[in-house]
């Protein structure tokens, strides 16, 4: 339904496409990425001691702001602060 949007959203889309397009290309990548996403665990974030600023946005389109508040809000060195 890209057709149905406004230009500004459809440049989007065809810039988006052409970062990832072809995908062949990408396919040990993604391959990779997908057997280290299914073996993540859970971080014990009060322990670690490094700075770390943690940004996303609320409508990035993936759903990382969560993890992103998450991470501020148990990062033992920061201050916890969202805006």
């Amino acid at each position: 339904m890209v057709h149905a949007t406004s230009a500004q959203r459809q440049t989007r889309v065809n810039v988006i496409a052409e970062r990832v397009l072809p995908v062949s290309q990408r396919a040990m990548g993604l391959g990779d990425d997908t057997r280290v996403g299914k073996g993540l665990r859970p971080v014990a974030l009060a322990t670690l001691r490094v700075p770390t600023l943690a940004i996303s946005a609320r409508d990035d389109g993936f759903g990382a702001c969560a993890g992103a508040k998450y991470t501020a809000t148990q990062w033992p060195t920061g201050n916890g602060r969202l805006s």
